[in-house]
């Protein structure tokens, strides 16, 4: 933004992670966000879990550090076939090169007190239920209440208010299966990624997050039942299902009004890539005002999204081979791969680039 320019009013919808990075960043430009979310209060529930690097490079190195500093490091992932190791994928050297566990409830924490240092507050208990704008304004109904800004940012989740106002829908499809999460306690798990394959084209993974708290995720209905190990249970916090779906919008801006991470897009948690993509999302929006130039960022984001949604759908096909012969020859394949030194670099470089 030119300095003589007038700051912006802006109301950002929904305070997940893609909220808070986008008001903490334009907090730290000096333009002071109203963010407001409909939940009481901070939420204590832990969806999401990884950070990658590429996500952490977009944010300040102060906030970065702090991130890091409060995540467990993943320095490998290993993938098994049933009980049985199939590949190591080593993570290289260099902070910026690792995966770092973090769960999304301690990740929004960290979050909203960087915004909140910066001169900003999140208002709970705000609900927003009506949207309408103008080429000069956007109006918005919180409380009942009438409220004008310059733009409006719905950050508000897969089943985002801002998003119907604005007449966008969510295209794609959901998967018919139910998946599974849980986060647990356990004494007996690796400090890194790990990920089984089963026997029916079922899979199920385990992710540390600090202090031996973990994260599974599972294609089955049960993901602590699906992990193929005797798993030494200390405590379970939380165990759900859900169906997974690959969706996304086709305009990220609509006026003056924008849509970032679930609001726009959805897609298998295979990679842990929706939280990221959510504040990658909101970076670059940040960035956008800052330098007061949107031109391109419907088209960039629409077409990060779509290779996304088309990455993770080729795990999922990958992880999911059910054919006796298919599985044998990507187990082959796979292990091949890791044989051939070079192919072995760039696949790990590639993991955590992305």
């Amino acid at each position: 933004m030119a300095q003589n320019d007038q700051k912006p009013r802006i109301l950002i919808v929904g305070a997940g992670p893609a909220g808070l990075t986008l008001a903490l960043l334009l907090a730290r430009a000096g333009i002071i966000a109203h963010v407001i979310e409909q939940r009481d209060a901070p939420n204590n529930l832990s969806r999401a879990v990884g950070v990658f690097p590429k996500t952490l490079k977009q944010l300040p190195d102060d906030l970065c550090q702090t991130l890091c500093a409060a995540s467990h490091q993943m320095n490998a992932a290993h993938l098994h076939m049933n009980r049985k190791p199939l590949i190591k994928i080593t993570f290289p050297d260099g902070d910026m090169h690792k995966v770092y566990g973090l769960p999304q409830d301690e990740t929004e924490q960290l979050l909203r007190q960087d915004f909140e240092t910066h001169g900003g507050t999140v208002r709970f208990s705000h609900h927003l239920s009506e949207l309408s704008q103008t080429s000069g304004a956007v109006h918005a109904t919180i409380n009942d209440r009438l409220e004008i800004y310059h733009h409006v940012i719905g950050a508000d989740g897969v089943n985002s208010v801002v998003r119907e106002q604005v007449g966008q829908e969510h295209h794609g499809f959901t998967l018919p299966d139910p998946w599974s999460i849980a986060d647990f306690y356990a004494d007996n798990l690796s400090d890194d990624l790990s990920v089984w394959l089963l026997r029916g084209g079922h899979f199920a993974g385990a992710v540390p997050i600090g202090n031996n708290r973990y994260r599974a995720f599972s294609s089955h209905p049960d993901a602590l039942a699906a992990i193929p190990i005797d798993v030494r249970l200390r405590k379970t916090n939380r165990e759900a299902t859900f169906h997974a779906g690959v969706r996304c919008v086709k305009e990220f801006q609509i006026g003056r009004v924008f849509l970032i991470g679930d609001a726009a897009h959805i897609h298998t948690p295979l990679g842990a890539r929706g939280m990221n993509l959510a504040m990658q999302d909101a970076a670059a929006l940040a960035r956008c005002f800052i330098n007061n130039d949107f031109t391109n960022f419907s088209t960039d984001r629409v077409a990060q999204a779509q290779f996304y949604a088309k990455l993770t759908e080729r795990m999922r096909y990958v992880l999911t081979l059910k054919n006796p012969v298919a599985v044998w020859l990507r187990n082959i394949i796979m292990r091949g791969v890791f044989c051939i030194p070079p192919l072995r670099r760039r696949v790990e470089a590639l993991f955590t680039s992305l």
